[in-house]
């Protein structure tokens, strides 16, 4: 039985917002889940060259275009076609997605896995059902409102990413 999966692709101008209020340390390993065409890791490996991007989605025709977008970068990149469900987020530090609350749900107890090991997740636009953000950030482009759900547990998170989050 084939899946289908809704692509929501970030916009450019929020993905430029999003690579300035969040500074990945030297070393980061940054996750899009449910990267699509890779448009935010892009983003991410413009800004950031000493940074690892990572991204997994099941559409694999985007994962091939994200791969082609990606080597024009000098990071580490690694983007996969796998189901998002069945990735290991804790060993990252970094995981932003942008996906439906029903997702999120779904990945509810991996995300608190990655905050437990120390990772911060982002959520854009709808937040973890079942979890408290640290902060909820506004980002309001001319009436085109979206919003940055940030999680991580305070007593665990790594300094590293904390100083890096300018929101």
């Amino acid at each position: 039985m084939s899946k289908r999966v809704v692509f929501l692709p970030s916009k450019h101008e929020f993905i430029k917002y999003l690579t300035r209020v969040i500074e990945p340390p030297s070393g980061a390993k940054v996750l899009d889940l449910g990267c699509g065409d890779g448009r935010v890791l892009e983003g991410f490996a413009k800004v950031y060259d000493d940074i690892k991007v990572y991204g997994v989605d099941i559409n694999s025709e985007l994962v091939g275009k994200a791969r082609r977008n990606l080597s024009k970068y000098g990071v580490e990149s690694r983007i996969k076609v796998k189901d998002m469900y069945e990735e290991a987020l804790e060993k990252y530090d970094i995981v932003y997605a942008y996906l439906t609350k029903d997702s999120l749900s779904h990945l509810r107890s991996k995300i608190v896995k990655l905050l437990v090991s120390g990772g911060i997740f982002l959520a854009h636009d709808y937040p973890v059902p079942g979890l408290e953000p640290k902060k909820v950030h506004l980002v309001d482009f001319q009436g085109d409102k979206h919003y940055i759900f940030v999680y991580f547990d305070k007593n665990k998170v790594r300094s590293s990413l904390l100083k890096g989050l300018k929101i």
